[in-house]
């Protein structure tokens, strides 16, 4: 592979035993991609900074030769159709109280400091948001043989076990389950625009109770990316299709900041609270003009001017949401 152009960004190398080939190296001769037989497949291990560094894979770099790679390797075992997949499941569980909790043989040990840390953020998610997770949510956390990071079902999270340096780092595990379980708590109507952006919030509000440093530093940070692309919030649409993902994550900080400071606080708890009281089942969709005529509703004030001058696309006709 070494007349390939591949860009590496911010991954670490991997220590390999004598049984993987390494594949590619970087400029200190050190393994950054490697396979091995397992069974009748190969196995491919390979550095983050090869794959880009968003969560949602919006910045596919080197997809020019990976996939190809992959199709190679696949290519050299014979593969039945007529054979369904076999689903792995994770291979251990036990429960905490009501909470199912699954994890492999190699998680054991992270199992319980996760579950700990659910436990101490769970009182403070209640808090921020004034209500209990969606009904039936959050039944089952399952622990990923990962450090990168976790998804969320609404009825189970995952959670990777040794996310952001945890156990020895804690802050970045208590954000990423505070996001992971806030997609629980917006449910069953996601938000939008910020659906992740909230997440996040929510995790950065939690290590804030929690008198964690790096909540603040965390908001401050994406605060300054997002003033670089609009100095101060009012120029550029978060919810225009090439909207930047700085802009959009540092615009809606900025909005639930500037609500938490004039409405509350607990702005955001009756924000959470009158989107349950007003939003019925069934309803088709939630809308950026639902989202501003729920807040206005909660705070008692008509918002859609000031989220106007903000350059959000919000329209008071276009929902049919009461006004306060």
């Amino acid at each position: 592979m070494s007349d390939l152009e591949i860009e590496f960004r911010r991954g670490g190398a991997v220590q390999f035993t004598s049984e993987w080939s390494p594949l590619i190296l970087d400029s200190k001769a050190r393994s950054v991609l490697a396979e091995r037989s397992v069974g009748q497949g190969t196995l491919i291990v390979g550095s983050r900074g090869l794959f880009g560094q968003k969560p949602d894979a919006s910045d596919p770099i080197n997809d020019h030769w990976v996939g190809q790679m992959l199709v190679d390797r696949a290519a050299r075992k014979a593969i039945d159709p007529g054979i369904r997949h076999r689903v792995t499941w994770a291979e251990d569980s036990k429960h905490a109280g009501p909470l199912k909790i699954e994890f492999h043989d190699g998680t054991e040990q992270f199992a319980d400091e996760i579950v700990e840390v659910y436990h101490e953020v769970r009182p403070h998610l209640l808090a921020i948001t004034g209500v209990e997770p969606s009904p039936g949510m959050i039944q089952r956390l399952l622990i990923l043989p990962t450090g990168g990071g976790g998804f969320s079902s609404g009825v189970c999270i995952a959670i990777g076990a040794w996310w952001g340096g945890f156990p020895d780092k804690r802050y970045p595990m208590v954000e990423l389950i505070s996001h992971e379980a806030g997609h629980s708590w917006v449910l069953p109507y996601p938000e939008p625009v910020w659906n992740e952006p909230i997440a996040t919030w929510l995790g950065i509000q939690v290590g804030r109770r929690m008198g964690m440093p790096e909540a603040e530093a965390t908001l401050q940070r994406q605060l300054r990316k997002g003033r670089k692309l609009d100095p101060d919030f009012s120029t550029l649409n978060p919810m225009a299709e090439d909207a930047k993902r700085d802009l959009v994550w540092a615009k809606s900080y900025y909005v639930f900041e500037s609500l938490e400071n004039k409405y509350g606080p607990g702005a955001m708890a009756k924000y959470f609270q009158k989107k349950r009281e007003v939003l019925g089942p069934g309803r088709d969709g939630y809308t950026m003009d639902d989202c501003v005529a729920v807040w206005s509703l909660a705070v008692n004030e008509d918002l859609f001017p000031w989220f106007r001058s903000m350059a959000f696309d919000v329209d008071r006709a276009r929902t049919d949401l009461p006004r306060p």
